[in-house]
């Protein structure tokens, strides 16, 4: 005769199903081991809103792209996933804790994005009225991003923006700054070239022009056209 088959006691069927849970609830906290170096979670406490209140109509200025940034009150929209990104994260953390004063007083708007690190610069409050001529707030918070950020390897971008508030025709403002391209292309300029005699190499910055092309809020306002002029500088994501 042969020898009876014994019975193998089979888990219940939860074994598997905790044991499933259990694999990605490890994971889970793994992710969160390794996004955690990014410190994330204490930038947005320093993003208030950084240009509404207190300024009031002025000529000339920049935007944003439409939905991009649907408050300038800073907030980080996403976050690179490889490392040089990760060095970006860390330049926004040494952004906000230089610009604190500036970000709580709603003169700058510190912001990571897909395509960089964006420090944005309200231009009622660094540029002489009506103007593309830095003035001396200008002058010095350009020289405190250019020690920040002089040794960063990553190529600069300056992007000027204004509202769609005419210049007269025939007007002294007009002589100098015909349209708000003149205007937002000499300040983007103005900033680049400053930037540079700071001793930032101008093979590593250009500057680019919008007008009153790419609003990020409305431009039917004294507060909404304040909104809508400053100048960007954008420090870039390293290419692969």
């Amino acid at each position: 005769m042969g020898r009876k088959k014994e019975k193998v006691a089979k888990a219940p069927s939860w074994i598997t199903t905790m044991s499933d849970l259990n694999n990605l609830l490890l994971c889970f906290f793994i992710l969160l081991y390794v996004l955690a170096d990014v410190e994330v979670e204490n930038i947005p406490r320093f993003f208030p809103s950084p240009f509404k209140g207190g300024m009031g109509p002025m000529t000339g200025g920049m935007s944003f792209e439409p939905g991009q940034l649907a408050e300038m009150g800073s907030r980080i929209e996403s976050l690179p996933s490889n490392e040089r990104g990760q060095s970006l994260a860390k330049a926004v953390e040494k952004a906000v804790s230089l610009f604190q004063p500036e970000i709580l007083a709603k003169k700058v708007k510190v912001q990571l994005e897909e395509r960089g690190l964006v420090i944005t610069l309200g231009s009622d409050f660094y540029f002489k009225p009506g103007s593309a001529e830095l003035n001396q707030d200008g002058i010095e918070v350009l020289q405190r991003i250019y020690k920040a950020f002089e040794l960063l390897p990553n190529k600069i971008r300056i992007e000027g923006h204004t509202d769609n508030t005419t210049i007269p025709f025939g007007s002294e403002l007009s002589k100098l700054y015909p349209t708000n391209w003149d205007l937002s292309a000499k300040r983007a300029i103005n900033v680049l070239l400053y930037l540079e005699f700071l001793g930032i190499s101008s093979n590593r910055m250009s500057a680019v022009a919008f007008g009153d092309t790419r609003p990020i809020e409305t431009n039917e306002t004294p507060e909404g056209r304040a909104y809508n002029r400053r100048v960007e500088i954008v420090i870039l994501r390293q290419e692969d």
